[in-house]
């Protein structure tokens, strides 16, 4: 299974097709949107209508509920604040920083918004190789 970042899409159809509201735009942090596991019925309406390949929203089949990525807002193992203006714990830990957060919307139309080099530098200090 390949799983994907949310992009916090400004007009995200996931958000729209929640028949519960479950799935919503924190007023505490803007643009983040958030799925509220206590208001989510798990009818995945949310994973079918992700515009992306993979879809941004993954399925928690324990609880059967979506869950999806809210930059750590309320990661409870940090230890400093997260969310939008604090810690994304996939930022801290990647080991070749190819994680950033960043406010820029890329085009989601262009191939190329999210290409990243993983196997530079910080790949070989790591003891890997390119072949």
């Amino acid at each position: 299974v390949r799983l994907a970042t949310c992009r916090q899409c400004p007009d995200a159809p996931c958000v729209q097709v929640c028949p519960t509201g479950a799935n919503r735009a924190d007023p505490k942090h803007g643009f983040v949107r958030r799925i509220d596991p206590d208001v989510c019925i798990g009818c995945k309406l949310c994973l079918v209508r992700c515009p992306y390949a993979p879809a941004r929203i993954q399925w928690d089949r324990e609880r059967r509920k979506s869950q999806k990525c809210d930059l750590c807002v309320d990661t409870p193992f940090l230890d400093e604040k997260g969310g939008p203006e604090g810690v994304q714990a996939c930022v801290r830990v990647c080991p070749v920083g190819a994680i950033a957060f960043t406010r820029a919307m890329p085009d989601p139309s262009r191939e190329d918004s999210y290409e990243v080099n993983l196997r530079d530098a910080v790949w070989k200090q790591l003891g890997m190789t390119t072949e």
